[in-house]
């Protein structure tokens, strides 16, 4: 699965109106994430679909991807009470995995880290944005030195 398509998988956050407490923000997550996904790149272009339930009695949330070229991935999202943030794992069947954590929450933005190991074996860190846009649509930019990754994500 590409990076841009590994990175919308990541990306679980939820729609909230102002700041709030990290725990909070949880039932807003297990509320907004579930169902499927259209994944767009920042240019419009396809780049793949999610489908996210809820699991472990209501929880988690987890569910497959795909990437518009078929690569197949796992993600599993849920809530740290140790580090009072929420933390999502993926790993992809060419062998990229990575970690996000939601770190700030205020007037529908999400920020948070991002670590990303790509098939390779090369690893990085990074910060994240989520803007909810409304019900059936967010955007994610992540933020790298030299440019910004962007995905869209349309509720099918």
């Amino acid at each position: 699965m590409s990076h841009r398509t590994v990175l919308a998988s990541a990306l679980f956050v939820g729609m909230l109106g102002s700041v709030c407490a990290a725990q909070d923000m949880v039932p807003q997550m297990l509320k907004y994430f579930p169902g499927k996904w259209e994944i767009t790149s920042g240019d419009g272009q396809p780049a793949g679909q999610a489908d996210w339930s809820l699991a472990a009695g209501g929880k988690i949330i987890a569910g497959p991807g795909v990437s518009q070229s078929g690569a197949e991935s796992f993600a599993v999202a849920g809530w740290d009470a140790n580090k009072k943030e929420w933390v999502h794992t993926w790993y992809e069947s060419d062998g990229t995995h990575g970690r996000i954590s939601v770190t700030q929450f205020k007037d529908n933005t999400y920020e948070g880290s991002l670590y990303y190991v790509d098939k390779t074996g090369a690893g990085r860190t990074s910060k994240w944005q989520n803007k909810i846009i409304d019900k059936n649509n967010f955007e994610v930019t992540e933020f790298l030195k030299d440019q910004q990754i962007v995905l869209r994500f349309h509720r099918k």
